[in-house]
């Protein structure tokens, strides 16, 4: 009796032993959050003459050109959270929607997250209901910044 207790000990010990290698615990594939710090949002007015993009700036001078741009009649980026960024270490993302003929738009980073090798911004775009439209240009911009990362970055 005691060797078949043994033996059926010694069996699921081995069986709870065995590898699991070449199967991995995630696919590899599952994407990853990436966490980012709001810097500023809004909507500009139209006659700065900026076109609605997505943006990447990883240095001082890009953002330096785009904060003068945005400040050309109104001070803008003095509502940032944070003007002076430490390119060693983050990116700064923007996305500035197309000029719109009325308000009541949105333009939203929603997420980032690292797919496969790449980062994946997921930009949301609202329109106005009824009740929000106004008569006034407006352009709307969502502005973020990331951790440095050599990533390529992808606007979905």
């Amino acid at each position: 009796m005691k060797k078949i207790m043994l033996t059926a000990m010694l069996a699921a010990f081995i069986v709870s032993c065995q590898s699991d290698e070449g199967q991995p615990l995630t696919s590899g594939n599952d994407p990853i959050a990436v966490g980012f710090t709001l810097i500023g949002d809004g909507e500009l007015m139209g006659d700065e003459n900026i076109t609605g993009s997505n943006l990447v700036i990883d240095n001082e001078a890009d953002w330096n050109a785009l904060k003068t741009q945005m400040d050309l009649f109104n001070p803008y980026s003095q509502y940032f959270t944070e003007t002076d960024i430490d390119f060693s270490a983050y990116k700064v993302i923007a996305v500035i929607d197309e000029l719109r003929t009325s308000g009541g738009y949105d333009i939203t980073i929603a997420s980032i997250t690292d797919n496969d090798g790449q980062l994946v911004v997921d930009v949301e775009n609202s329109n106005p209901t009824e009740a929000n439209v106004t008569t006034v240009m407006t352009q709307p911009f969502h502005i973020i910044k990331i951790p440095n990362t050599d990533l390529p970055v992808v606007f979905e």
